[in-house]
């Protein structure tokens, strides 16, 4: 026991390095573009992907590096998300190998490299052909919901601070905004305890946004702290003054990411189960859609990475959960096609395939995006539901409505003017998991 763990949490720790130093043997670095020998750098973001084997199963781990300069401490103590947008060509390098290489993925990081693959994980449901799990080690956890997934390991020193400033951060926040004295411990303690540039005023500034605690979906293996046991810390060590600053100077160096690679290693840690593609259920694909307030246009994409795009980058696109899911590639489903209208910035889907080859023809503002998503063959599958399409001539959109409900109340001009129903469009699955919906 422990073997696993202890690889992850090595190649964790080899994350921290540029050129992936120490790095487990029997991994290589991914190959791919936007990489370099396996490690990705867009600013202050970085992380890597290696590839390898649990016993028989083929992997590619993603690792996100943990903090190691002012700008990411800041980011933790203000919104520990803010950089996970940055990883996104890292992030579709991954996927993309897994896909093709029926390769489980595996997710994993220390403190902030927790806190990102946490992020990663709420936004990374399995599907049919990839799977995903993670470890962390010492995570504060992230901004995202309490939610239960057994597909996380959380492994956490028991005496280690940071995992529980994340978990007392509310409280911590109202503490310090109500005892200027307590307030003036925390910004001294925190800046002495992390180093790396940041001062007490950059504590002191933060102290406004924790307001909420970050959370850590998953199981909790604690590893022994400085005595030997598991003996957790309390929340008086955190919110209160007099205890505050002590608490980091006795177990401030439980947090080292090298103690974590020691003692996850030993005998009693459990290792997580690897899982593989082939041992689950073949899952549709959930379909994210998006309103764009500036066009009143839809639209609709699988991907998490560029989910996470436009929520980041995109303001005016408000997300509107997941109306339907679609298939994997099979000979029992066929293409849906994307085009981009240059001329009015808005999104079409058709699975004709004459129809595609007519707008490319004919339609030069119209930019083929090639492939969104696949559509059934049988309507009458169980679970199949046939998109109703709808053309506005007044504004020339489209929309697609996914229940009679729907169509009969755009029918009725619940929608606005203009709106003419083209037919039936094209084959989709009902949600797959209520989570997704908004």
């Amino acid at each position: 026991m422990g073997t696993i763990a202890a690889t992850l949490a090595t190649i964790a720790a080899s994350t921290y390095s540029d050129t992936l130093a120490g790095l487990p043997a029997g991994f290589s670095p991914l190959t791919a573009p936007g990489l370099t020998n396996g490690a990705y750098a867009n600013q202050n973001a970085y992380g890597a992907a290696v590839t390898g084997t649990f016993g028989n199963q083929a992997v590619v781990v993603l690792s996100f590096r943990g903090s190691d300069d002012r700008q990411d401490w800041i980011n933790n103590l203000r919104d520990i998300n803010a950089d996970y947008i940055k990883f996104s060509p890292l992030i579709s390098a991954v996927d993309s190998y897994a896909s093709q290489h029926d390769a489980t993925v595996i997710v994993t990081g220390h403190s902030l490299g927790g806190a990102l693959t946490q992020v990663f994980m709420a936004n990374h449901p399995d599907t049919g052909d990839v799977v995903y799990q993670a470890a962390t080690f010492g995570s504060p956890g992230a901004l995202i919901a309490s939610a239960a997934d057994d597909r996380i390991v959380n492994y956490q020193i028991a005496d280690d601070p940071v995992p529980y400033l994340g978990m007392y951060r509310a409280e911590i926040g109202q503490t310090a905004s109500a005892d200027p004295i307590y307030a003036g411990t925390v910004s001294v303690g925190l800046s002495t305890a992390i180093g790396d540039g940041v001062t007490p005023q950059d504590v002191a500034a933060s102290i406004p946004s924790l307001t909420a605690d970050y959370v850590n979906r998953g199981t909790t293996d604690y590893l022994p702290g400085i005595n030997g046991t598991q003996t957790t810390l309390t929340s008086s060590q955190f919110l209160d003054a007099g205890k505050f600053l002590n608490t980091f100077v006795t177990y401030g160096a439980e947090h080292d990411v090298s103690v974590y690679v020691a003692r996850s290693g030993t005998a009693s840690v459990p290792d997580p189960v690897i899982r593989s593609a082939a041992a689950t259920t073949d899952q549709p694909d959930p379909v994210y859609r998006f309103y764009d307030t500036k066009t009143g246009d839809h639209f609709y994409t699988t991907s998490a990475a560029e989910k996470a795009q436009i929520q980041a980058t995109l303001p005016g696109f408000t997300f509107e959960g997941t109306p339907w899911s679609v298939p994997d590639e099979s000979a029992a489903t066929h293409d849906v096609f994307r085009f981009y209208d240059t001329k009015t910035g808005t999104h079409f889907f058709t699975d004709s395939v004459n129809e595609r080859d007519t707008i490319r023809a004919s339609l030069p503002n119209y930019t083929y995006e090639g492939v969104a998503f696949e559509a059934y063959n049988d309507a009458n599958g169980a679970g199949h539901i046939t998109l109703e399409r709808f053309y506005n001539t007044q504004t020339g959109l489209h929309h697609f409505a996914g229940n009679a409900e729907e169509a009969a109340g755009i029918v009725q001009g619940a929608a606005g003017p203009g709106w003419v129903d083209e037919g039936k469009a094209f084959t989709v699955h009902v949600p797959t998991d209520g989570l997704l919906h908004a």
